[in-house]
Order: C-alpha cells, then sequence, then structure tokens
C-alpha cells in the first residue's frame, strides 16, 4: 500500500471528537480496523521477504541460514494419543522389534536352569521350557606354535620345510589384522588406542606394525583398489585425468591425482620429492 493510499483512506474518516453519530463512527472504525489488518499482513510479508534476504546473506557470507523447524506429525491437541488402540499399536510395534531382533542372535550354546527337586512338590509336572537370550562376548587370545617340520636331504644337499597355513602372515594372524582394520576404521580409534587395547588383552604388539597393517597391503585392500580401478578402466577408451597439489598440504609436495568416467572417480595420492615440480 503506497503512501497516498493511505492518505485517501485516513482522509475519508472524517470523525472529530464532536461527533456523536453512531453509524459514523462504526463506518470510521470499521476501515480503520481494515487498513490495520492490510497493514499486519504486508508487515508478515515483509518480514518473510527479509529473512529470505538475510539468509541469502548468511549463505554468501559462507554461514547457514535460518533452520526449518518441522510440525508435529501427529496432528497436535486434537488428537487423542493416551486412547486404548494407540498405546495396543504401540505395544504390537514394540514386540515386533524385539522379535526381529532375538531372530538376528546367533546362539553358541545353551544352558539348561534345572529346578532344584526338593523344592517341588509331588504333583508338579514338567511343562517345558522358559528360554532367555543373554548376550556376551569373549575376548581372548588364541596363540598358536606352529612347530614346522624341518628335513634334510643328503644326496641333494637341500632342507625341506613345513609350510604355515596360507592366512598366515607374518608374526600376527588374520583375526588381529582384521580387528586392527575394524578398529581404525569403524571405531575410529588411534593407533596408540589401538595397540593399548590389545595390550590390555595380551596380544604384544608395536605401534608400526599397526601401521604397516594399515597403510601396507597385508589386508589385501590396496589390491582390491587395484583390481577395481582397472576393471573401471577396460569398457572406456578416453578418460578424464586432473592433477591438483592437496590443500592441506602447506609445502606442496603431496600431489592429488583424480580420474573420472563415467561411474567410477579415483583419488590417487602422489608424494614429491623436495624440489620436484609435479609432472
Amino acid at each position: 500500500m503506497s503512501p497516498q493510499e493511505i492518505k485517501e483512506i485516513l482522509h475519508k474518516v472524517d470523525v472529530g471528537p464532536d461527533v456523536l453519530d453512531k453509524e459514523t463512527l462504526s463506518n470510521a472504525l470499521s476501515t480503520l480496523l481494515q487498513l490495520v489488518e492490510r497493514f499486519n499482513a504486508e508487515n508478515e510479508k515483509l518480514k518473510i521477504e527479509n529473512q529470505k534476504l538475510r539468509d541469502e546473506n548468511n549463505l554468501l557470507r559462507g554461514e547457514q541460514g535460518k533452520p526449518k523447524i518441522r510440525g508435529n506429525k501427529t496432528g497436535g491437541k486434537g488428537n487423542n494419543v493416551s486412547s486404548e488402540n494407540e498405546i495396543k499399536k504401540r505395544e504390537k510395534k514394540k514386540k515386533r522389534k524385539s522379535k526381529a531382533k532375538k531372530k538376528k542372535i546367533k546362539i553358541d550354546r545353551t544352558e539348561v536352569c534345572k529346578v532344584d527337586r526338593s523344592k517341588l512338590p509331588e504333583d508338579a509336572k514338567f511343562k517345558g521350557y522358559d528360554c532367555v537370550t543373554v548376550q556376551e562376548i569373549l575376548i581372548k587370545t588364541d596363540n598358536v606354535e606352529y612347530k614346522k617340520e624341518v628335513y634334510y636331504s643328503a644326496s641333494e644337499k637341500k632342507t625341506y620345510v613345513g609350510q604355515l597355513p596360507s592366512a598366515i602372515s607374518g608374526e600376527f594372524g588374520p583375526g588381529i589384522r582384521s580387528s586392527v582394520c575394524t578398529l581404525k576404521h569403524v571405531a575410529n580409534m588411534s593407533e596408540p588406542k589401538i595397540r593399548e587395547l590389545l595390550e590390555n588383552y595380551g596380544t604384544f604388539i608395536s605401534q608400526s606394525t599397526i601401521s604397516r597393517i594399515l597403510t601396507g597391503d597385508q589386508t589385501g585392500f590396496n589390491q582390491e583398489k587395484n583390481d577395481i580401478f582397472r576393471a573401471a578402466l577396460v569398457p572406456y577408451r578416453f578418460i578424464a585425468l586432473k592433477k591438483t597439489r592437496s590443500f592441506f598440504d602447506r609445502s606442496g609436495d603431496r600431489l592429488i591425482t583424480r580420474i573420472f568416467e563415467v561411474f567410477y572417480t579415483g583419488s590417487f595420492f602422489q608424494f614429491l620429492g623436495c624440489g620436484h615440480s609435479p609432472p
């Protein structure tokens, strides 16, 4: 509403202190109330536009805008959530979740909790079992000493030694190697904390060994990544290659190579020696 329109509306409301006509006063009051309603609607509209401009300004400065708060989906006070039907539905949902959870649990062993026969009356009859599932985890060492047979052939002047199982690589078995990867990438534990945890359970391992397990190819993850990369290059005749320096490396000795395709994107890090420029 323009200022000229407001002046015209107020000019029509010609009400003085000596006017006692009810009809005139009623018309003037109705006109003023309509004017107030229009002012209120325009004020709300301006508030919304002002908030949008503020959000856009905050986004341009790298900040966040006003969060969107969603209303209650249950409908507020109008719904009677304390009814018996609603309570029954909640109980059914809880029971279903509990059953679905029990189906996923693997039973490792079963124990029978017997009743003291001396406390039973003479007419007591066996009616079956009341099953209760209790989850437990055991963390213990499984250190194995492998005795490799050694044979020597004097005629061939050659020694024959028994081979370790294929899963054994170095001084630590696949269980420890997989646990180190799980603690690092799933539990987000640092290498010193992984070493501290393993030593608390009787496994003595150095921090450098943990680092080699995570960064080396003892787990086979690096070979798997290379196989995926080679398989991704086969279907395409052309690929997009981009090399940039690492944003977090101020020295500039780390180079990031990104390879883009239709269904695959790979990133590789390359460390450059001092004084060398990237290719």
